[in-house]
């Protein structure tokens, strides 16, 4: 399987000729998209949101990450390996948090090169089909895990001992990470490091916790564990980023 996390937006053709890209090369690969609305040229927000969802993905999957301000640059190109989940992309901290995770993260540089190599859509061009080769290479009856597996990396990546760019972000931050259609706020901070009886305060006011929309009145703003495992802050029957005038990094207090 191989899953989408792009900040591309969903209008337009990107994500289709993303999905044109891998069916170039595995065309009985199911395809997921994951979300292509992850904060926007934002890696370290993007970076805490990948780690909250990569644990719900299938044990084996390749997943492309995309968000990717430097493309172009001389950042690097890379696979991280969490077990048999491969996750491709550039080296820019999008997949740091995600690899703290894991007791024993693998790092490669992709060394392949597609005929054709645009400057603006590694997406389509590298990452895509990488992670079709991936797929492909490390699929039922050829476990990654298995000395006869070993071709995987054979003519894509090499090993490496860590990305270029290792960033010191903290395992957890009080900031926004990401705004959904409603306009809950979803914080880069694990709900298990805070005490169910702590507060967050923001914009002058100070909102206690609840388990779901429906225990507080219409109106109020709530802090919950939201289904990421996540700090969430929202409002019952209202906008939290629009009453809170929140955006992706505002930081916030919790405590």
């Amino acid at each position: 399987m191989i899953l989408f996390f792009t900040d591309f937006g969903w209008h337009g053709p990107y994500i289709g000729q993303m999905h044109t890209a891998v069916v170039g090369y595995a065309n009985t690969i199911p395809i997921i998209d994951l979300m292509h609305d992850a904060p926007a040229q934002d890696p370290m927000a993007a970076a805490y949101l990948l780690a909250a969802l990569a644990p719900e993905m299938p044990e084996e999957c390749v997943c492309v990450g995309v968000v990717d301000p430097g493309v172009g640059t001389d950042r690097d190109a890379i696979v991280l390996r969490t077990g048999n989940r491969f996750f491709v992309g550039p080296d820019n901290g999008l997949f740091a948090i995600t690899a703290r995770q894991d007791r024993n993260p693998e790092w490669y540089r992709i060394i392949w090169r597609p005929e054709s190599l645009s400057a603006s859509f590694h997406g389509r061009d590298l990452f895509a089909p990488v992670a079709a080769r991936i797929a492909t290479r490390t699929g039922a009856g050829n476990k990654a895990d298995t000395p006869a597996s070993a071709s995987w990396i054979d003519g894509l990546v090499t090993e490496i001992p860590g990305p270029a760019f290792a960033p010191e972000w903290s395992d957890d931050i009080d900031q926004v990470i990401y705004i959904d259609g409603f306009g809950n706020c979803i914080l880069g901070r694990k709900a298990t490091t805070v005490d169910r009886t702590a507060s967050v305060s923001i914009a002058g006011e100070t909102l206690g916790t609840a388990a779901t929309f429906g225990d507080v009145p219409d109106g109020r703003g709530f802090w919950y564990v939201n289904s990421m495992g996540l700090v969430e802050i929202a409002v019952n029957k209202g906008n939290a980023a629009e009453r809170f005038g929140l955006t992706i990094g505002t930081q916030v207090r919790v405590g």
